[in-house]
């Protein structure tokens, strides 16, 4: 570290502005520089801090364990603008996630396009429900194996764009670089070169 700073290598890198509602109700502001997710994820690490006895498998247990529960999952209608388009109405949101960059935990590469320093938000979210446990766990195996969750175009839609709007009927929880810090309405906007990080 001492090195890169003393040799003056550094590189701008985007980060994305998330406005939400807070875990106390009020209106709350923060950045991103990796991601923000709802649907099927927060509630499964709902469910992982629960279970902080089990300590680091608690994560891998509690996808397993909600993925099994997904027949009677709770429909989660939503609707989703994209830089500024017209609503798309979903009856049932399974997967929204939002990054600037490619991973989220030690192997889920949900964006594998995506770059920190492009000036785009990365999304991939699911447009349609999903109730097989068996697809759930193919869509987790495919995230897993280097991103090829792309190719699952039927069940996937990823993009990238500059300002995205998700609603729900319901408030949905919000995990924002892996804390659960509130709650849907979401605008997310990126903020292109927004900080300069010295690298190796």
């Amino acid at each position: 570290a001492v090195e890169a700073i003393v040799g003056g290598r550094s590189r701008a890198v985007d980060c994305q502005q998330l406005d939400m509602t807070g875990l106390d109700g009020k209106p709350l502001r923060r950045c991103s520089i990796n991601t923000v997710m709802a649907g099927f994820g927060p509630d499964a690490n709902a469910v992982a801090e629960r279970r902080r006895w089990l300590g680091s498998m608690r994560y891998s247990i509690s996808i397993k364990t909600e993925i099994l529960k997904l027949p009677w999952r709770k429909k989660l209608p939503c609707s989703l603008s994209v830089d500024g388009g017209s609503p798309q109405e979903m009856e049932d949101l399974f997967l929204f996630s939002c990054f600037v960059n490619k991973h989220t935990g030690v192997r889920h590469r949900l964006a594998p396009y995506a770059q920190l320093d492009d000036g785009l938000l990365d999304l991939a979210y699911t447009t349609r429900p999903l109730r097989s446990i068996a697809t759930a766990a193919k869509v987790d195996e495919m995230i897993k194996g280097g991103g090829k969750h792309v190719h699952a175009t039927s069940l996937l839609n990823v993009q990238q764009a500059s300002r995205v709007r998700l609603e729900t009927d319901t408030p949905a929880r919000l995990m924002v670089d892996g804390d659960i810090i509130g709650f849907t309405p979401l605008d997310v906007a990126v903020r292109a070169e927004a900080f300069r990080l010295f690298t190796p």
